[in-house]
């Protein structure tokens, strides 16, 4: 699996990289039109059925939200 970090060039320090529609992996709770910034780490969705699995055991040690996008 590849993990991409994405940042966006063209921005001002605190301005967004992207902005998604999501769900919380851990909540389940929907998220609207999100703005990611500081960087995010992207998981392609062809990889989600490896990474999905470890995602709680990453967050059982780590004060990290994973959102896993519905719409970008």
């Amino acid at each position: 699996m590849t993990v991409y970090w994405v940042v966006e060039s063209d921005k001002d320090v605190g301005d967004t990289d992207f902005v998604a529609n999501a769900v919380a992996v851990e909540t389940h709770a929907v998220i609207a039109n999100h703005g990611y910034r500081g960087g995010p780490w992207v998981v392609d969705s062809v990889d989600a059925t490896d990474t999905l699995p470890v995602i709680p055991q990453w967050q059982a040690g780590h004060v990290t939200v994973v959102h896993e996008a519905s719409e970008i």
